[in-house]
């Protein structure tokens, strides 16, 4: 969990790729909630795993248009 809130921070601070801001975040079960959490904004739309995942249009156009969600994703965060 730490991991994901440190990446999270890192992704916001060098690239322009909407993130959510962590407000707080606890990996102990002793807590208000008795479970680990993650605090966030929430950022609108869909997550990148449907969109990617979900049938568009014909087989080459879905494998296309995957290979460019994954390519800009990658090239953001290089």
């Amino acid at each position: 969990m730490r991991s994901e809130v440190a990446t999270l921070k890192l992704i916001q601070q060098k690239t322009k790729v909407s993130v959510p801001e962590v407000y707080a975040f606890d990996m102990a079960f002793e807590n208000d909630i008795s479970t680990p959490y993650i605090r966030t904004t929430f950022l609108p739309g869909e997550p990148v795993t449907k969109v990617c995942y979900a049938r568009r249009g014909g087989e080459k156009t879905h494998d296309d248009f995957r290979l460019n969600v994954f390519t800009s994703m990658a090239e953001a965060m290089a």
